[in-house]
């Protein structure tokens, strides 16, 4: 039973929004042609790929959630992702972080957050969050690649350690400056890497 795809189905007011982006006019009149196609496909293929991942859940989908104003932001901002994202994978990743809200059946702000650093995030960035430690304070190189990303330029890496700085996801940690024996500071992992794949990869 395709539960989600009947849902969405019905739910016009929400099949007519999702096409209109945050400067407001309709997908259909800013891209003519093959774009257009293409972003429908991509639609297409999110709503039939969450579909497919909450095929588990049991019982009825929570309705409550799908048809509140946080859910539709969300999904809102999920389609615009992927209808703007050439890469599979990071599709991927948007449709696994809609069926884990919906099997949660809640929206939280920091998930939405995940969300808005997801719509910012490229193939480079998913590529090294994943080999970066889930543990919060884990020591961390921003100029020197870990062995699994030794094929990763190092001016590929460190732009991306760049960026996932600014996000929150690393800090540089100073608690030894200036003591004795305490030597320099260090980069390390913040918890938000911990978090942010758990809302990706649940």
């Amino acid at each position: 039973m395709n539960k989600l795809l009947n849902w969405y189905e019905g739910a016009t007011w929400l099949r007519a929004l999702v096409q209109l982006p945050p400067g407001g006019g309709s997908v259909d009149v800013l891209l003519a042609g093959k774009a257009t196609e293409l972003n429908q496909k991509r639609l297409n293929e999110l709503i039939e790929d969450v579909n497919r991942r909450v095929q588990t859940l049991e019982g009825a989908l929570p309705v409550e959630l799908l048809q509140s104003e946080a859910f539709f932001e969300v999904f809102r901002t999920a389609a615009e992702i992927v209808a703007r994202s050439a890469d599979p994978r990071k599709r991927e990743v948007v449709a696994e972080y809609l069926s884990g809200m919906i099997r949660n059946g809640v929206v939280t702000d920091l998930g939405a957050q995940v969300l808005e650093d997801l719509r910012f995030l490229q193939p480079l960035h998913l590529q090294v969050l994943a080999a970066l430690s889930p543990v919060a304070n884990s020591p961390v190189s921003k100029q020197h690649p870990p062995e699994s990303l030794a094929s990763m330029p190092v001016e590929v890496y460190e732009k991306a350690m760049s960026d996932l700085d600014r996000l929150g996801f690393l800090r540089y940690n100073t608690a030894g400056i200036g003591t004795i024996g305490g030597g320099g500071g260090h980069w390390e992992t913040t918890d938000y890497v911990r978090v942010f794949r758990q809302y990706i990869e649940s």
